[in-house]
């Protein structure tokens, strides 16, 4: 039996991840690039922070969240 951990939903310029089993949701939000800079709750608050060097290396974070989709998305 396998178990879905996180779906994942994309649009122009922010995606949604959602965990099936706690019904959380968290939204991307991507800096011009296209990197990912912050995650939101569905209320809106601020639950991550990423910040990264000139090529792409995180280089400091905040917050819980597990973040997989660390890329340069207008690039991929």
């Amino acid at each position: 039996m396998s178990v879905t951990l996180r779906r994942y939903f994309r649009g122009d310029t922010l995606a949604t991840m959602v965990t099936p089993l706690t019904g959380e949701r968290r939204t991307y939000h991507l800096d011009h690039q296209g990197t990912v800079q912050r995650l939101t709750n569905v209320q809106g608050v601020v639950t991550d922070r990423f910040a990264s060097d000139a090529w792409g290396s995180e280089f400091r974070r905040t917050g819980p969240s597990i973040n997989r989709q660390w890329y340069i998305g207008r690039l991929e």
